[in-house]
């Protein structure tokens, strides 16, 4: 079972990567400024403003990057690596996924906004509110590893009540 959760965890992280680039790359792009992908970049470059699909590639990278190596240090890791704490080193990776996302998107929505005067930011939020929502909910699930983390025996890994001594 813990072999599962670790994939399905991996897979999170992955999933959420992907689709954090595409949305960088195409998506909110082509939402923001209210015309195809093409006609966009292509007003954008006649603008003299970038465009760059090496942040989405970036922001998918780093971020399967950090999925295996998690997925790795939860499987044959130490023992003071397993239950909560895997568990909020995941929630810290996807909450943090929201900032990095912010930064990774920022170039790109930046130059749609100086490209077009009529952009629509909230049509490229229509495509950003799942990871930043994922990205909260990251955090609660945080939460409970901290507080399961800190109520536990020391020494032991159990928590206080199933300690044996």
């Amino acid at each position: 079972m813990r072999y599962i959760l670790i994939v399905s965890g991996a897979a999170i992280v992955i999933a959420y990567s992907l689709y954090g680039m595409f949305v960088v790359n195409d998506l909110a792009v082509a939402a923001a400024s209210g015309v195809p992908l093409e006609t966009a970049v292509a007003e954008m470059k006649a603008a003299d403003q970038t465009y760059s699909k090496l942040d989405g590639i970036g922001f998918a990278a780093f971020g399967i990057l950090l999925a295996l190596s998690w997925s790795l240090l939860a499987a044959f890791g130490s023992k003071n690596f397993r239950g909560p704490m895997a568990l909020l080193f995941w929630s810290g990776i996807l909450f943090l996924g929201a900032p990095a996302y912010f930064f990774a998107a920022f170039g790109n929505l930046n130059s749609v906004g100086d490209t077009f005067y009529d952009w629509y930011p909230d049509a490229a939020f229509q495509y950003e509110w799942p990871m930043y929502l994922a990205s909260a909910l990251a955090l609660l699930s945080g939460a409970g590893a901290a507080v399961a983390l800190l109520v536990r025996k020391p020494g032991t890994g159990l928590p206080p009540t199933t300690a044996i001594a």
